[in-house]
């Protein structure tokens, strides 16, 4: 035994190529494994020595990487908005016992019966004091009964059937300038002019709210007019075919409106400048339109309100029509409207005059006056709403927006603030039948017309334009639009999602939301088997302006669609200026389809941060399974997309990229595990295609699969764009295993219970992954990796290695560790963090256990620690041509097995270099026990050959049953 310490020659030609394989091939030749030896402590590494001018280049992006902190901090926690900012908007809905009013008191009235319509109006036009009248039986309105100017309480009450006359513009009521006027048990129909006018009894100001307490306990107004149990039917006018009121305070209590129709807005009720209460009501098949020439403003199938508070509880909306708000339009409502405990069912457009008017919905119509709130992160001051419409406890479904571009299938909003609490939406959509000059524009795959000529702009559940929206405790299923947001579609919006579900939804683009611009907080909300055809079948984002977007525990699963993002897919597009923030915390995308990005699809974040979140069993079609990335900004630092702790699992591509790929982007992964991920061809864990700034810090990625790159792949892009990886303080372990689920997943049990007792980066776990590499596949035709088990690093691309283990992976022909393709450079080097080791992976039938180098390729190594590999050529390392550089320093190569060159073996004239202290012990093979050089040169300087063992001397480092 004899240590070498000065520097060794080896002859240009030690021995052919065609000998070591006649030698190897031998009957019976088997290289027992060495008898376990401890590792020399390297000495303390000397300055580098002055290299020899073929020496490989040191890239820039490594030098700078060198010059990092050994680990880096964990990326600093992008603040997200705070609920509490939105604290106020809920305080903002009334609760549901302030909805209710104060009875007129009758006490102390007249009263009197009367069997004519013309005894009617006779007894409340000679009232001077409190008079209730009652009707019996069927009466002809011949002329309308006109209340003016009373005083005092008027109550007319049944049980009566009152029928119009046939004249033109015929009517029942007109109530002017009362204050307090009721009707009771009444059913009237056939007016054709609007059955009931209110007008003028509240002043000429649009009253406060109607409510008992609302406002801390506040009394509010009590109403002029009440209508309790009338039914009104059949009835045609133009504002306001049932009712008609203006500046007055009007409850509608136990109504009815059915089969009204209104040639302008409202069938059921018509309200200008009024406060307007409904209570447990119903609205029926009632029609509004703009054919009387009244414009587009006024709609409202059911109830028509503009300027004016409206509170309705405990109603029903159903199979009414208008061409906009076909339950409902309001129109810069004053103060907070109120819907609570109603139902929309089978509520839909009908045709209009305007081409598009800005509320186009199935049920409910918002329109304000320009109201947008503001979101900052880590702010928690609430600014308050005013004005705007809160929906509570009520149920929408069945409802559609299918005219010229309808807008939310359930609820439209313009410049308006809407909340809506736990409510359920079922079953909305909003379709159109595009006009023939878009059709160019609507395009399907492979730039095909689709058969259904039918599309939604916004919103099956709702759409929103320029407003601010805040959800808690709602569920949005079944929702569709043809084109964007099948749950919600918002533009400009600032919204607030809390504590809800959207489930089943279906769009084009946003099969569950579609957001473009604005702010958005989105806290525990799930998004399930929801579609899309081309973009988002969960949520999309796309920011072409300002957009600041922060998800908090939300839960995304069993999404699917053809295009990018099964889950979500986050963009920025337009001008150089807009600003897109993206933010996912605590999130768990699982289950999702696409052909990129099944979990997550970005493009062009400006700045992103996805933290703790779980991204597990995606399958994406092409690339991606976990996250597809596209980010061209340049991004030196690395910082602006940001992924941290994070757990990828059980995601699949059947192309590249099981569970990210960069196509390409600049990213930093700080903590985070990819386990069991697969691709059929490349980058089972993590691909990086494209992105010179890609960095792994204190990352695992363990047992995954590819037939290139079972853990992590460095290629050049599509594009032509470069690639570069640094990795620090990070473990690449027992990658390379059998493609099937099964084997994966017995991998991870392996290494979970080898975790549990061995020390992180120590030769037992590393022996304990190669064991959980070797997972037996339960399909036959599911092998592990080809090439690069650990890392593989494509053409002319480069990698860093810093304080990092590739340890226990396995390949069957080539760089069970790491493969360098040709021109491809790898720098393997330690820090105060601790070693770079390259160990107990095994290239089951092929060279390069630990690394396996082509023509061309260069290796700068100082510091690492390559030992316990096993492969048939070069147990540590392979390297072929005649232009391979290893240039080592203070490198140790312990206990590798091969059949030729223990250590490392050359082919064709590859270079190796020792500047100084390197040491090759107790490593065994048949030629070359620990060097094994064909051609080439090489140089040892201050190196340690101590234990090897060979089976047959054919060179200067190699000896015939010999230690050296």
């Amino acid at each position: 035994m004899r240590a070498c310490h000065q520097p060794v020659s080896a002859p240009a030609a030690a021995a052919s190529a065609l000998l070591v394989l006649l030698l190897l091939l031998q009957p019976g030749f088997n290289v027992a494994p060495a008898a376990a030896a401890p590792t020399p402590t390297a000495a303390q590494p000397a300055a580098p020595a002055a290299q020899a001018a073929a020496a490989p280049k040191k890239p820039a992006a490594v030098a700078a990487a060198a010059a990092e902190p050994a680990c880096g901090a964990e990326p600093k926690r992008l603040q997200g908005f705070q609920p509490a900012a939105a604290a106020c908007w809920a305080e903002a809905a009334a609760p549901a016992a302030a909805l209710s009013y104060q009875p007129f008191s009758v006490s102390g009235a007249r009263r009197v019966a009367v069997a004519t319509w013309a005894d009617l109006q006779r007894e409340v036009e000679a009232a001077t004091g409190p008079v209730y009248v009652t009707l019996s039986g069927s009466l002809t309105a011949d002329t309308p009964l006109v209340v003016s100017s009373k005083p005092s309480l008027v109550v007319v009450a049944g049980p009566a059937d009152i029928t119009c006359s046939d004249s033109a513009g015929s009517s029942a009521f007109v109530i002017q300038g009362s204050p307090a006027v009721m009707l009771q048990d009444l059913a009237i129909s056939g007016c054709s002019g609007t059955a009931i006018t209110v007008n003028g009894t509240a002043g000429a100001t649009a009253p406060a709210p109607i409510t008992t307490a609302a406002g801390g306990g506040r009394a509010m107004p009590a109403p002029n007019v009440v209508l309790k149990n009338v039914a009104v039917s059949s009835c045609l006018g133009g504002r306001g075919a049932a009712i008609a009121a203006s500046s007055s305070r009007l409850v509608l209590d136990g109504c009815s409106f059915s089969n009204n129709t209104a040639q302008g807005c409202g069938a059921g009720l018509f309200a200008d400048r009024a406060a307007v209460l409904v209570l447990n009501s119903e609205f029926t098949n009632n029609q509004g339109s703009s054919a009387g020439g009244f414009g587009d403003s006024c709609r409202g199938g059911a109830i028509h309100a503009q300027r004016s508070w409206l509170g309705a509880a405990r109603s029903a909306f159903t199979g009414n029509r208008a061409a906009n708000g076909s339950a409902v339009l309001l129109l810069q409502p004053v103060g907070m409207s109120q819907l609570q405990d109603c139902s929309f069912e089978s509520n839909q457009p009908r045709p209009g005059t305007s081409a598009d008017f800005v509320s186009s919905s199935g049920a409910v119509g918002l329109v304000g006056a320009g109201v947008t709130h503001v979101l900052q992160r880590g702010v928690s001051d609430c600014e308050p709403v005013k004005d705007g419409l809160t929906v509570a406890g009520c149920t929408f479904s069945n409802n559609t927006a299918e005219i010229n571009g309808g807008r939310g299938g359930s609820i439209s909003v313009n410049d308006a603030y809407l909340a809506v609490i736990n409510t359920t939406f079922v079953g909305s959509a909003a379709n159109s039948s595009p006009p023939a000059a878009s059709q160019a524009g609507l395009k399907g795959k492979a730039g095909k017309t689709p058969q259904r000529q039918e599309m939604a702009l916004n919103g099956g559940c709702i759409g929103m334009d320029s407003s601010t929206l805040y959800v808690a405790g709602s569920r949005f299923s079944r929702c569709s639009a043809h084109l964007l947001g099948g749950a919600l579609s918002m533009l400009r919006v600032t919204s607030v999602i809390l504590d809800s579900v959207i489930d089943s939804a279906s769009g084009d683009q946003g099969g569950a939301i579609r957001a473009s611009n604005g702010y958005h907080l989105l806290s525990n909300v799930s998004v399930t088997n929801c579609h899309a055809l081309n973009a988002g079948a969960g949520l999309w984002l796309e920011a072409s302006d300002e957009m600041d977007v922060h998800m908090q525990g939300c839960t995304l699963e069993g999404n699917s669609l053809t295009g990018r993002g099964g889950a979500l897919r986050a963009e920025r597009i337009g001008e150089a200026g807009a600003v897109f923030m993206l933010s996912i915390h605590d999130s768990r995308f699982t289950r999702n389809t696409a052909s990129f990005g099944a979990g997550l699809a970005l493009l062009a974040a400006d700045v992103a941060d996805i933290r703790n979140n779980v991204f597990a069993h995606n399958t994406a079609l092409q690339a991606g399974g976990g996250l597809w990335c596209s980010n061209k900004a340049v991004d030196t630092q690395g910082t602006a997309f940001r992924l941290t702790n994070n757990t990828w699992l059980n995601n699949t591509a059947l192309i590249r990229g099981g569970g990210i790929i960069t196509n390409p982007c600049n990213v930093t992964l700080h903590g985070d595990r990819f386990l069991g991920n697969s691709a059929a061809q490349e980058g089972g864990g993590l691909m990086v295609y494209g992105g010179q700034q890609v960095l792994l810090h204190n990352t695992q990625v363990s047992c995954n699969s590819a037939q290139q790159g079972a853990g992590v792949a460095v290629k050049l892009s599509d594009e032509g764009v470069d690639s570069g990886v640094t990795i620090r303080c990070s473990s690449i372990t027992a990658n390379g295993v059998a493609s099937d689920a099964a084997a994966r997943q017995a991998c991870m049990k392996g290494m979970s219970a080898a975790a549990a007792l061995a020390k992180p980066a120590s030769d037992a776990l590393l022996a304990a992954a190669a064991a959980a590499a070797a997972s037996p596949a339960a399909e036959p035709q599911a092998a592990g990796a080809d090439i690069g088990g650990g890392l593989w690093v494509a053409r002319d691309q480069e990698a860093v290695l810093i304080s990092s283990t590739v340890g226990g992976n396995r390949a069957v022909r080539a760089g069970a560790g790491v493969y360098l393709d040709k021109g491809a450079y790898l720098e393997l080097s330690s820090s105060a963090a601790g070693t770079t080791a390259v160990s107990h992976n095994n290239c089951t039938a092929g060279s390069g256990g630990a690394l396996f180098m082509n023509d061309k390729s260069e290796l700068l190594a100082v510091e690492a620690t390559l030992s316990n590999n096993r492969g048939t050529f070069g147990g540590a390392a392979f390297a072929m041509g005649n232009e391979t550089y290893l240039e080592l320093e203070a490198v140790t190569m312990n206990n590798n097995t091969a059949a030729a060159g223990g250590a490392v073996a050359t082919l064709g004239g590859s270079t190796v270099n020792c500047t100084a202290d390197c040491t090759f012990n107790f490593n065994q093979a048949k030629v070359g026990g620990a060097l094994m050089l064909h051609r080439g040169s090489s140089t040892l300087a201050s190196a340690t050959l101590q234990g090897n063992i060979a089976a047959a001397a054919t060179g200067a480092a190699a000896a015939t049953r010999r230690r050296w």
